[in-house]
């Protein structure tokens, strides 16, 4: 075989190898989606719901903190009156303007003379390194709509600027200015476009009233922009000439996502350098493929500086603030464009014999750079499991506001906007309120052989109780899969398993995660103990799960009365007062003294002196670190010495709670005992004064 035939069958390898990677990641990234797909509204989103059930022109034109988000309004809109706000029509708007950014790719690449297979290696390349699953969190979240349509309107201005230049036909022009006013109003970031497109324009000697053309209309959309404007942000130029090593590094590392490395960046700064030396000086930086390709990773790097002058707080030596998940789809687009450019400017250098092996090089550096970088995919799967989790609850008539806060970060806020979805059935009440709450569960399904399986914690929360448990049934991931009888065999609550996962900490040993699943019980349901079966949706059967199981007599108190006078309290070195964190995520504190573990790095044990039991029942608030291991705070009989309660404690559900304790009437006397047995620096507790119910 000859070397030339050597090379060209190495050169498909290679392309097959890339298509393999690519096809992965699409799948992988696309079960993804599907897995993390949640019809409640998350973060952002909840700013708008109530508008999106009346909308009119007002709601489409107010501020969205600094941003205009016309057209993703639109969507969300029409998602909300036409498909009952499931918000299935963003996210697959959202794909597909992602999948836009690499046709944009494809489509300069196949218009220039780049030659088979080394075209395919640098769109395969490109598209697989942009669809990794990192990605995910940013497509499968609905709101983000107005990051990847900002994203496909600057990377389709810039096809239709090339094609300006090409064909010099107006029709062209007016779809650059269209362009650019979408991304204008999707994002505040699509006001760079405009000065970028005008230099372009005159660099490529666009005609001289195509040119105004575009410079009028950016004019009006930007001088619309800001009718009735107020200034929410802290963007300013000052830090960036105040601290420009730390707006250097903060830059470098937004386009080094998903890397999360100063080098990684400050390599793809170099590249993109070299590749428009190479362009220049080989007189093909007004090609299109280079408008395309340079265009975008352009436009990346102002806004990377745009995000910089608004974001960064130069106290921060890791650059967090440039690494948030919202923006990872943005570098990711300037990766895959800097992929093409390189592989193309490349093959026609005096180089051009070792691209094959560099393209290996970098493949095989970006392939173990996204491995390394598994924990934001880790971070955005605990984000759609717990916003699955709080869908769940809502569904069963719950609201508990440690759950809530993980949709958005006002709970009162979600429960002001709730009412308006049930009323309108939209969202995750689509098909009303569930219909099977309260029906017997005899008269639905015939009961078949029992499964393994059991409950494993009940965990009160405001408004019910959320229970935990595991079964090796293989349909636990379907909707209602779990079901609660009362002792009359009345359907009181529901659960399953998160299609997200289960969240992080929240298994055990005795709740595997791999068998594991979630549910809710209202608290107003009859008393006594309850039943669990588990639905086989194929053969419409239910199966008996385990033996009934009890409903603690604790619950969470929404408010309190006076403290208990006369309370005095014994402490070794383990405990101190204020002996907690103060930290905003942690909720209110409770009122009076507090007594603490945080920060002793010792075990140790606390106790009250006996006091009256206020009215035969007691409200007695608690805090604990991440980790619950060790910790424990019961209230006992000052007579018996027996436990009265426990307060209940969940790794991962570090906030103030107000426990609600009933105490039997034969009870007279009480006291608090805490136990810290922890050694971890996450293992702590801190206990407020008891107060009297209300």
């Amino acid at each position: 075989m000859l070397k030339a035939d050597r090379a060209r069958w190495f050169a498909v390898a290679v392309a097959v190898l890339m298509a393999v990677w690519f096809a992965a990641n699409c799948w992988q990234t696309g079960r993804l989606l599907l897995d993390w797909y949640s019809p409640l509204p998350f973060r952002d989103y909840w700013q708008n719901v109530a508008a999106y059930t009346s909308p009119h022109f007002s709601a489409f034109w107010r501020q969205q903190n600094e941003h205009r988000i016309l057209f993703p309004e639109v969507i969300f809109a029409v998602d909300t009156l036409l498909f009952r706000g499931r918000m299935i029509l963003p996210l697959v708007l959202s794909s597909l303007c992602y999948l836009g950014v690499w046709a944009a790719l494809l489509w300069g690449v196949y218009g220039s003379r780049m030659s088979a297979p080394l075209r395919e290696i640098a769109v395969l390349f490109a598209g697989a390194l942009m669809l990794w699953q990192g990605c995910a969190g940013v497509l499968a979240t609905p709101f983000q709509l107005t990051f990847t349509m900002l994203q496909l309107a600057v990377a389709l201005s810039f096809v239709f600027l090339a094609l300006l230049h090409e064909t010099k036909k107006s029709r062209y022009a007016a779809g650059v200015a269209m362009a650019a006013v979408v991304a204008t109003y999707s994002l505040a970031g699509g006001l760079l476009l405009w000065p970028i497109l005008l230099v372009a324009a005159l660099l490529l000697k666009v005609h001289a009233r195509q040119v105004a053309a575009i410079a009028i209309c950016g004019l009006a959309a930007v001088g619309a922009y800001f009718i009735g404007y107020q200034r929410r942000s802290s963007l300013h130029a000052l830090p960036l000439l105040q601290h420009p090593r730390y707006a250097a590094g903060f830059v470098a590392s937004f386009l080094s996502m998903p890397f999360e490395s100063v080098a990684a960046g400050v390599i793809s700064l170099l590249i993109f350098a070299c590749c428009v030396t190479v362009a220049v000086r080989r007189g093909l930086w007004n090609t299109r493929l280079a408008i395309v390709v340079f265009g975008i990773y352009l436009y990346t790097l102002l806004s990377a500086v745009l995000t910089a002058a608004g974001r960064m707080e130069w106290n921060d030596p890791y650059f967090k603030a440039a690494r948030a998940a919202r923006y990872i789809t943005v570098p990711m687009a300037a990766w895959g464009a800097l992929i093409v450019a390189a592989v193309w400017l490349l093959s026609i250098t005096r180089v051009a014999r070792f691209t094959i092996p560099l393209v290996l090089v970098g493949a095989a550096l970006a392939f173990s750079g996204c491995l390394a970088e598994q924990e934001l995919v880790k971070r955005s799967a605990q984000e759609a499991s717990e916003l699955q989790i709080a869908a769940l609850m809502l569904r069963n008539n719950v609201e508990d506001d440690a759950t809530l806060i993980n949709v958005y970060p006002s709970a009162g806020f979600v429960r002001e906007r709730l009412p308006e979805l049930q009323k309108r059935r939209l969202s995750i009440y689509a098909h009303g309120t569930d219909s099977w709450l309260g029906q017997d569960v005899k008269s639905l399904w015939p009961f078949a052989q029992p499964v393994p399986g059991q409950i494993t914690r009940v965990y009160p929360v405001e408004g019910g109780f959320e229970i935990y448990g595991w079964s090796d049934s293989p349909f636990l991931q379907d909707e209602h899969a779990v079901l609660f009888t009362n002792l009359d065999g009345k359907i009181v609550g529901f659960g399953r398993r998160p299609k997200a996962g289960f969240p992080m900490g929240f298994g055990t040993w005795e709740t595997p995660p791999a068998l594991a699943f979630v549910g809710f019980v209202r608290s107003n349901h009859d008393s006594g103990p309850l039943t669990a079966w588990v639905w086989a949706h194929p053969d419409k059967t239910l199966h008996r799960m385990g033996d009934p199981f009890a409903i603690p007599d604790i619950s969470v108190a929404t408010e309190s009365g006076a403290l208990v006078p006369g309370v005095t309290w014994e402490m070794d070195l383990g405990f101190h007062l204020n002996g907690q964190l103060v930290s905003d995520e942690n909720g209110p504190a409770p009122a009076g003294p507090i007594y603490g573990s945080f920060g002793s790095n010792k075990t140790g044990e606390l106790r009250s002196n006996d006091f009256e039991a206020p009215d035969h029942c007691l409200v007695l608030p608690v805090l604990h670190g991440l980790s619950a291991y060790g910790q424990s705070v019961k209230l006992m009989d000052a007579h018996t010495k027996a436990v009265i309660a426990a307060a209940p404690m969940f790794d991962g559900r570090s906030i103030w709670e107000r426990w609600r304790i009933g105490i039997p009437p034969s009870v007279q006397r009480v006291f608090v005992f805490a136990k810290d047995a922890g050694e971890g620096g996450n293992q702590w507790i801190a206990v407020g004064g008891p107060a009297a119910c209300r």
